[in-house]
């Protein structure tokens, strides 16, 4: 699944990073708790510096996903996280926030 990942995500920046876009690949932020760094985070594409795009290849999305993606628009400010599966034959889009 690996290289399928890899690929999935290739054809994304590719297109989301064509002219006139605004989408970055690899936007790294490094994560505070009490003004002590705990980690690093890199995301797989920002668009607009506003939307996380998170992909995955699975075979399904599960509610076990979500608590480790909502984490990211905490840790980066950045209101909405997508949660994109190309393992399906339909692609499987998750929208996820913050707020519990």
């Amino acid at each position: 699944m690996g290289s399928l990942r890899r690929s999935t995500r290739m054809s994304w920046r590719m297109r989301c990073e064509s002219p006139g876009s605004a989408t970055c690949s690899n936007v790294e932020w490094v994560v505070f708790y009490n003004d002590v760094i705990v980690g690093e985070y890199t995301a797989d594409l920002v668009a607009e510096d506003q939307i996380i795009l998170e992909l995955k290849v699975a075979g399904a999305l599960s509610d076990a996903h979500v608590p480790q993606y909502r984490d990211y628009p905490r840790a980066t400010g950045k209101p909405l996280c997508l949660l994109i599966n190309f393992g399906r034959p339909q692609v499987e889009i998750r929208r996820i926030t913050a707020q519990a």
